[in-house]
C-alpha cells in the first residue's frame, strides 16, 4: 500500500518587540502548539479517508528534494483578491515543486490510479 509522508516545518518565529524573555517563550510555545494541533487535525482527516499517513512535524528551515503543494484552483478575481500562496512558494522554492489541484484526489481512495 502506498503511504503519504507529510512534513510540516516551523521556521523561526518573529517575536514582537517589548516582550520579556518569559513572555516571548510563552508566545512561541503557544504558536507551536496551535500549529501542531492544526497539523494533527489535517493528518486525522486524511487518515479517515483511508490513506496511510506518516506525519513529521519539525522545527527549523525546511530542506527537501522536492515539494508537493495543494492548490484550491482559484482563477480570475478570486485569485487576484486572495493571492496564491502556492504560486509564490513555487516561484521562490529552491527545490522542484509539484502542484496538486483540487480535483486530483477522488472522493474514494480506491478510485486512485497508480503508475510507476
Amino acid at each position: 500500500m502506498e503511504a503519504l509522508l507529510i512534513l510540516r516545518t516551523l521556521p523561526p518565529f518573529f517575536i514582537p518587540s517589548g516582550l520579556s524573555i518569559e513572555d516571548a517563550n510563552r508566545w512561541i510555545e503557544h504558536l507551536k502548539m496551535a500549529e501542531k494541533n492544526h497539523f494533527d487535525q489535517l493528518v486525522e482527516e486524511i487518515r479517515q479517508k483511508g490513506v496511510e499517513v506518516h506525519p513529521l512535524f519539525k522545527e527549523g528551515n525546511p530542506a527537501a528534494d522536492w515539494v508537493v503543494l495543494g492548490s484550491h484552483g482559484r482563477t480570475g478575481l478570486a485569485r487576484f483578491m486572495l493571492g496564491s500562496v502556492t504560486s509564490r512558494a513555487a516561484k521562490t522554492s529552491p527545490s522542484p515543486v509539484l502542484i496538486v489541484g483540487p480535483k486530483a484526489i477522488p472522493e474514494k481512495p480506491e478510485e486512485m490510479k497508480y503508475t510507476a
